[in-house]
C-alpha cells in the first residue's frame, strides 16, 4: 500500500526526491521507481553496484566485484576504476586521504588535525590551545597559571575568574554580577524587593526610597517628578500661576496687574496687564503677551 504525502513535505534536492523520514516524492514508499533507498539501497540491501553497506559485493561474497572493484571503486592495487591513480575523482585514496595526507574530516593517520591538534585538543608537543597540557601545566610559565595569572580553567590564585567573580558568583567586594550580597543587599543597603536593610520599609533613615523621593514624592535636593519644589516653584522660579517668589510673572506684572518697572497699572508704553491703555484702547498687535493672549480669546477680545 502507498503512503500518502501531504504537500508540506520537504524534500532533498536529489533527483530521488525523498523526505526527512525517507519517503519518496513519485512513489509514495522508501524506494524510488528504480527500486532504491535514500541511502541508495534496494529492499534486498544492495545498491547499483551490487555492495551492500559494509561493502561485500552480492556476486562474489567479497569485497570486490567480479570486475575486481571495492564499494568506493579501487582494485586490490588501489587503483582507482575512474582516474586510473591512487586516488578518486573527489581526491581521496583507497584508505580515504588526500594527497595532503589528511581524511575527510581533516586529520592526517597521526591522528592531528589540520589545525594542528589531536582529537583530544593538543597539540604534537602536548599542550592545547591556551597553552595547558595533561598535567595543567602552562607551557610559557611552567606553573599552573598562564601569565594572566589564570589556570586552565579560568580561575586565579585568589579563585576569581577573568571576569571577576569567584565559583559562588561573588566579587572580591562580597557582591554578584546584579550587585547584591550573599544575604541579597546592595552597596547601598537596597535589597530586590526596594527594601531598605537598616529601616526594613521602602525608606532609609532620611525618608527616602530607592529611587530617592520621600513619601511626599520629593527627591533629596527637594524636587518632585513634575519638577517643582517643595514651595512650589519650577527651577526658573515661577509658580504654577506663573509668578516668581517675590511675586512678579516673566512678563513683569504682580497679582494685583502693578507693573515692575514703572510700578502702576500701566507699562513704560502705557499699557495695562490686560494690554489696555488708559482710553480703554486695546492695541494687541503692538503688546503681544502670552496671558493677554488667553485672556482675551477666554472673553471674546
Amino acid at each position: 500500500m502507498l503512503v500518502k504525502l501531504s504537500n508540506k513535505k520537504k524534500y532533498d534536492n536529489g533527483t530521488n526526491s525523498f523526505d526527512k523520514a525517507g519517503y519518496n516524492r513519485q512513489t509514495g514508499t522508501l524506494y524510488n521507481q528504480s527500486g532504491y533507498d535514500k541511502e541508495g539501497y534496494d529492499k534486498e540491501g544492495w545498491n547499483k553496484e551490487g555492495f551492500d553497506n559494509v561493502g561485500i559485493h552480492k556476486e562474489t561474497g567479497t569485497l570486490y566485484s567480479e570486475e575486481g572493484w571495492n564499494k568506493e571503486g579501487f582494485d586490490k592495487d588501489l587503483i582507482h576504476r575512474k582516474t586510473g591513480t591512487t586516488y578518486s575523482k573527489r581526491g581521496w585514496n583507497a584508505d580515504g586521504y588526500n594527497i595532503d595526507g589528511y581524511n575527510r574530516i581533516g586529520y592526517k593517520k597521526d591522528g592531528f588535525h589540520r589545525n594542528g591538534y589531536d582529537k583530544k585538543g593538543y597539540d604534537k608537543e602536548g599542550y592545547d590551545k591556551a597553552g595547558f597540557d595533561k598535567d595543567l601545566i602552562h607551557r610559557q610559565t611552567g606553573t599552573l597559571y598562564n601569565q594572566s595569572g589564570y589556570n586552565k580553567e579560568g580561575w586565579n590564585k585568589k579563585g576569581y575568574s577573568r571576569i571577576g567573580y569567584d565559583k559562588e558568583g561573588y566579587d572580591p567586594d562580597g557582591y554578584d554580577q546584579y550587585l547584591y550580597d550573599k544575604e541579597g543587599w546592595n552597596k547601598e543597603g537596597w535589597n530586590k524587593d526596594s527594601i531598605h536593610r537598616q529601616t526594613g520599609t521602602l525608606y532609609d533613615k532620611s525618608g527616602s526610597n530607592r529611587q530617592g523621593y520621600d513619601k511626599e514624592g520629593y527627591s533629596r535636593i527637594g524636587w518632585n517628578k513634575e519638577g517643582w519644589n517643595r514651595d512650589g516653584y519650577d527651577k526658573k522660579g515661577y509658580d504654577k500661576k506663573g509668578y516668581s517668589r517675590i511675586g512678579w510673572n516673566k512678563e513683569g506684572w504682580n497679582k494685583d496687574s502693578i507693573n515692575r518697572q514703572t510700578g502702576t497699572l500701566y507699562d513704560k508704553e502705557g499699557w495695562n496687564k490686560d494690554g489696555f491703555d488708559a482710553k480703554g484702547t486695546f492695541r494687541y498687535e503692538d503688546y503681544r503677551n502670552s496671558e493677554i493672549d488667553k485672556r482675551h480669546d477666554d472673553h471674546g477680545h
